[in-house]
Formats: C-alpha cells, structure tokens, sequence
C-alpha cells in the first residue's frame, strides 16, 4: 500500500543517515528558554498513538468549545489514565501534534491539554510562548473546524519530515 511505501522510504533514509553519523532530529524550544533536539525516529514511532488516540479527543474537545463556548481543555491526567502513558510518554506524544500545528500554521491543538494546577500547556509545543499567548491560543483553536484537516499518520509523519534538521 501506500502508507508502507511511504514508511519504507523513510526506514531506508534513516539507516543511511546511520551510515553517515548524521542525526536528524525536530529541535524545539521549551517555554524555559533551552532548546532540545528530539530524536525523530522516536517521534515517528509516536505518531500512531497521536493519530488514533490523541487527535480524536482533542477534535471533540475543540468541537465541543466551537458549538458551546465551553471550556475546551483536558488535563493531563486524563489522557495518562485513558491510554496509560506516563505524563513523559504523554508530552511526548503531544510534541508531534504541535510539531505538525507549526508546520501547518495551526493553532496548537495541543495547548488543550492542560496541568490540573495551572490550567495551561506546558513545555511540550513548538512554541515557546507565554502562559497569556497559550491561552489565547486555546481560543483560536475553537475557530478551526479540525474535522476537515488531514491529521492522518502519513500527514504527521510529513510534517515531522519538514520540520527536521541534521545535527
């Protein structure tokens, strides 16, 4: 199939990038200031859980804050306990998604998970904006009909593909 052709090539590119000792890595800025590289073969490894866990629950939230006004966040907790993850396997699946919002001039989807003490994102977007511009942030996302953009594996595993860098 098609997603197969796609993954193979990609599968081929990295082992050559093995061979030559060069990384290629998504390099993101916290909100701390310090910069990152994250390892892009784990970050592809992620996608499936973003695509078929992830992006469904953060439509609806998005949907039910477009319709209602309503407070469209979710905690971290919850996606923890839904799915299992520990909150490091949680942000790390959340660092796709905003690395796939940046590509595509999104709003950070990702922004609606939120820490049940503060009420905001934390350190796992793209950006590295200020906790009053990822609050305004979550109001923009009810703005965007998410239905009608393609969030599939092979769109975030592009968007992991553009926004890589070698080291």
């Amino acid at each position: 199939t098609h997603s197969e052709a796609f993954l193979n090539c990609i599968g081929d590119y990295m082992s050559d990038l093995k061979e030559k000792e060069e990384k290629l890595v998504i390099v993101s800025t916290q909100n701390n200031g310090k910069t990152r590289n994250n390892n892009i073969e784990r970050m592809m490894r992620d996608v499936p859980d973003v695509a078929d866990k992830i992006v469904p629950v953060l439509r609806v939230q998005a949907e039910k804050g477009n319709r209602n006004n309503d407070d469209t966040t979710i905690e971290y907790g919850v996606l923890h306990n839904a799915f299992g993850w520990g909150a490091g396997q949680t942000n790390d699946r959340l660092h796709v998604l905003s690395v796939f919002c940046t590509v595509n001039n999104l709003p950070q989807l990702n922004h609606l998970v939120v820490s049940k003490k503060t009420g905001v994102a934390g350190d796992h977007s793209t950006s590295s904006g200020s906790v009053s511009e990822r609050l305004d942030e979550q109001k923009l996302i009810a703005n965007i009909n998410w239905a009608t953009i393609d969030m599939s594996r092979e769109a975030l595993r592009l968007a992991l593909i553009k926004q890589a860098e070698f080291v």
